[in-house]
């Protein structure tokens, strides 16, 4: 197969690449930096990567290379929630302006398959929804909102150019090639500190990246549409991960809720928790459980 990713640069795509590039399948990996990509792949002796320039904001571009694809894994987008409620227009716009530019793209160039990866935060604060729920879609913020518009209008074109999709609702990410995010932030703080400084206490379902990104090579083989969960079905409050932290480096934390780290009520997700049922009926389960993760990854100096 013939395989494009839109923002190779993320977690995800940076991943994906690492467990896709023994396959045979040809890999032509986009990214808005290349320089920064090949960088990547040179330092992790990852080869036969064809890299490519792309933003999916020019639809010019996109029709370039979105051309004798058999897949697209589309995922070129704004994901930081913060960033995203100070920017809405910019994040829409490169949420879902970018997604219909690659689905144009895909309708002209008659290219028939995307995986798109979408969030647990279209629920907002429902927790534990089955996908054919469509009464508790709410999303908080803007990024949730944007991701939102993707799957619907993934859908239309779906039903009108026939192009077959598999979307990923995905919980919380965390993992191998992380330097920002949650996770990292509270390591980062319980190294330099005894004090540790929080926001709210939110829950989330922690997925590992690898186990995404084994799911996401999995649904590129499959021909009906569909639309997954994908979590590990368990839910882990920030003061639990700090626990998990102390254990291993075997140290007592003070935790301060720090006013300036605190969200709105109105626009946070107190908790989070995926119903996999559904996946797991294809064959998919989590490997990877975040306490064992924690272990094998704190700095212990």
């Amino acid at each position: 197969m013939r395989i494009l990713i839109t923002g190779a640069n993320g977690l995800v795509g940076k991943n994906l690449i690492e467990d896709m590039h023994f396959s045979k399948n040809k890999i032509i990996a986009t990214a808005s930096d290349t320089k920064k990509l090949a960088k990547f792949l040179n330092k992790n002796n990852l080869k036969d990567i064809e890299v490519r320039q792309l933003d999916v904001l020019e639809p010019r571009k996109c029709g370039i290379l979105i051309k004798k694809i058999d897949v697209v894994v589309h995922l070129a987008a704004i994901t930081d929630v913060p960033f995203s409620l100070e920017h809405p227009k910019k994040t829409i716009d490169v949420n879902y302006n970018g997604t219909v530019n690659v689905l144009e793209s895909m309708r002209k160039n008659k290219v028939k398959r995307i995986v798109f990866p979408s969030t647990q935060a279209v629920y907002g604060n429902n927790i534990n929804i089955k996908e054919t729920d469509v009464k508790n879609k709410s999303p908080v913020d803007f990024y949730s909102l944007s991701k939102l518009m993707c799957e619907d209008t993934i859908r239309a074109y779906s039903s009108n150019c026939e192009i077959n999709y598999v979307i990923f609702r995905a919980s919380y990410l965390y993992g191998k090639h992380q330097n920002k995010g949650l996770l990292p932030l509270l390591l980062s703080r319980a190294m330099k500190s005894d004090v540790v400084n929080i926001g709210n206490n939110v829950k989330r379902d922690f997925l590992n990246v690898k186990d995404f990104t084994g799911a996401i090579t999995m649904a590129m083989s499959f021909k009906k549409n569909n639309i997954f969960n994908i979590g590990t079905g368990a839910s882990t409050s920030i003061k639990e991960i700090i626990g998990m932290i102390a254990e291993n480096l075997h140290k007592k934390f003070t935790i301060v809720k720090n006013r300036s780290l605190v969200r709105d009520r109105k626009i946070e997700r107190w908790d989070e928790l995926a119903n996999i049922q559904k996946l797991k009926k294809f064959g998919w389960k989590p490997k990877y459980d975040l306490r064992t993760w924690i272990k094998h990854n704190i700095p212990h100096s």
